[in-house]
């Protein structure tokens, strides 16, 4: 999980920075209104004010090392007069040290107050998707996020927007518009930017939105066909039920209830402490909750606010009993987060120039916190998180030689399996499915951190992949390719954090049935799990599945679709002259009942080698009498 936003800071702090103009074509006084400004104000209730010109000579490229280049292009037949074409030459780490930024905005922003940022894009290249990742952002020395959004762009000019609302005070001159482009070899351009103030005048909701597209969306993609074939072959099982009398003779037309109660597949989110409360909330939360999910993420955070937090650590064990009561599958996420800003401050300041003894710290707290919660039976843990941006921390643990540090990770691993030999231990990252898909770098980096560890004998359970998305959402085909390149380690492959940053919501909920159903479809995942569901309690309210009145979102009402509804049973069927019923189910547990005057029922689970499950029905001993049920089940079929 991302705790903080990762501030983006412009490579004017940079020393490699150089600054490219545009050609002296372009120079010269404002231009009239621009048309796409006058389309844009047309429908808006309020025209807004304007932060800056909509002259892009004011606009500077900053790149580093000459990453990127700038030119001048001319528009046909579109409603601005002015555009960029800018090439990345290759990827750059980070994307930010390739930037287009705007001049500094001419207008106070207040708290509350709202902005818009229209601009015009395509790639260069109809065989190469681009992205641009776009933020409203202050200035140093914090470059606090105002708002950002990222875009996946084909080779048609399209108008995106960012709308956002100012959480804090910013001055005049202190905040402006960047745009990063370094996330991969590239040419782009842009055209027709404006930045709008609105002030207290207008709200989010009155503003315009991008709506969201993805390849594949269309209902007769041939990608669904494929997915119901898995979703049958892989998520359901032969089930036949016999009903017989006591001396074994077949009980025909008699109906039998065929009742799933819970899947076998784990849908969860990660617990919220609202669920503790004794509050009209905390009783909706945990309503929810039970009624959505058979799975639960655990906080365990090692940071000040975490398990270091003698509240916070009780909060998360009374969390995780709740969890165990429900029956719930339990993951607890992270043993250790491997950033000093997200640690307990005393290992930076004290540790972080003796490796040794900071090794010991830490190997201290996996002890204590496996062993704590030992009795919760969590089925997983995340032994740690996010290990692309444990840079600091290796190098730290290593005595300034990372690689070193590298190895101190394979003992965490040791250390959790000598206190719990019985749960899944699991390694978890960002950016791997998310971005339209294009993260090949990021899915290189996690593989080999995965082969580093099963090459040293601590090989992961359980492979973790987030998934945090923006509006440049990834096609499902794509999504199974990836999915299908990290089965290769045959161990599980979970969804741990899901969440989708929109206000499309329509939209919203359409990705998240193609994302679930692609998901759910393949073979080698296990578990998907909400990065949170209600919007009084989630790191990003825009991705929440319900409001904050406890109103469903589209999204919500599509994850109820699927999960309680198209990818249930819950049928009557009528015995045939045999006694017999046949049908394929999904796999979960039951309850299977007979509608006789002395009714009964038996609680069973449906794996994937199916099941034969006979009921014997005895006769009453008088008149009236209650008849008893006797159940048995077969083994299954071979």
């Amino acid at each position: 999980m991302k705790i903080s936003l990762r501030f983006h800071h412009v490579l004017c702090c940079l020393v490699f920075v150089f600054v490219a103009a545009l050609s002296p074509a372009f120079v010269g006084a404002q231009h009239p209104e621009e048309s796409f400004l006058t389309e844009v104000r047309a429908g808006l209730p309020d025209p807004g004010d304007l932060c800056f010109p909509t002259d892009l000579t004011r606009w500077n490229l900053l790149s580093g090392d000459g990453a990127a280049t700038l030119r001048s292009v001319v528009p046909i037949d579109r409603p601005f007069s002015q555009a960029v074409r800018i090439e990345v030459l290759r990827p750059t780490t980070p994307v930010w040290e390739v930037q287009f930024m705007s001049p500094a905005s001419s207008q106070t922003l207040n708290k509350g107050d709202v902005l818009l940022f229209v601009f015009h894009a395509r790639s260069v290249n109809p065989d190469v998707l681009g992205r641009l990742n776009v933020y409203i952002q202050g200035g140093e020395p914090d470059y606090v996020t105002i708002g950002s959004v990222s875009v996946q762009l084909d080779d048609q000019w399209r108008r995106y927007y960012l709308a956002a609302q100012a959480e804090r005070y910013f001055q005049k001159g202190r905040y402006g518009v960047t745009i990063h482009l370094g996330s991969k070899a590239q040419t782009i351009e842009l055209g027709g930017m404006a930045l709008l103030h609105f002030g207290r005048r207008l709200s989010l909701a009155d503003l315009p939105y991008n709506a969201l597209h993805w390849e594949g969306e269309d209902e007769e993609a041939p990608w669904r066909q494929e997915a119901a074939r898995r979703i049958d072959c892989y998520r359901k099982a032969d089930l036949e039920v016999r009903v017989v009398d006591e001396q074994g003779r077949p009980l025909g037309g008699v109906p039998v209830r065929i009742r799933m109660e819970r899947h076998a597949y784990t849908f969860g989110s990660v617990m919220d402490p609202v669920l503790l409360g004794d509050t009209e909330n905390g009783r909706r939360y945990r309503e929810r909750f039970q009624r959505w999910f058979n799975r639960a993420t655990a906080p365990i955070y090692w940071a000040d606010w975490g398990w270091e937090n003698t509240q916070a650590r009780e909060q998360y064990l009374q969390m995780a009993a709740w969890a165990q009561r429900q029956g719930f599958a339990i993951r607890g996420h992270p043993l250790v987060y491997p950033r000093f800003d997200l640690l307990p401050t005393w290992l930076a300041t004290r540790l972080r120039d003796q490796p040794q003894a900071l090794q010991a710290a830490i190997l201290q707290h996996i002890a204590e916190a496996v062993y704590v919660t030992n009795r919760f039976g969590f089925n997983e843990y995340d032994v740690t998180n996010e290990l692309r941006d444990a840079e600091e921390v290796l190098a730290a643990l290593g005595g300034g030689d990372t690689e070193a540090g590298r190895l101190r990770v394979v003992e965490w691993f040791s250390e959790a399996r000598r206190y719990n030999d019985r749960s899944r231990m699991g390694l978890n990252e960002y950016s791997i499915v998310t971005r339209g898909g294009d993260t090949e770098v990021e899915q290189t980096i996690y593989e080999d951190w995965l082969r580093f560890l099963a090459d040293r004998g601590q090989p992961v359970d359980v492979i973790g992949i987030q998934g945090h998305f923006n509006e440049d959402v990834t096609a499902p085909t794509r999504v199974w390719e990836i999915l299908d390149r990290f089965s290769a380690f045959g161990v599980p492959l979970q969804i741990t954090e899901y969440d989708l940053v929109t206000r499309d919501e329509q939209g919203q909920a359409r990705f998240l049935r193609d994302f679930l159903t692609a998901v759910f479809a393949h073979p080698a995942t296990d578990a998907f799990t909400m990065w949170g569901f209600w919007e009084g309690a989630h790191w990003r309210p825009l991705g929440a599945l319900v409001r904050e009145n406890w109103s469903l979102k589209p999204a919500g009402e599509m994850y109820e679709r699927l999960v309680l509804q198209e990818w249930w049973t819950d049928v009557e069927p009528v015995t045939d002259s045999a006694g017999s019923v046949r049908l394929k189910a999904f796999q979960g547990r039951y309850t299977v009942s007979v509608a006789t005057p002395a009714s009964a029922s038996l609680r069973a689970n449906l794996g994937p080698a199916g099941g034969r499950w006979l009921l014997v029905v005895r006769t009453p001993t008088e008149p009236g009498a209650r008849r008893p049920l006797r159940i048995r089940r077969d083994p299954p079929r071979p």
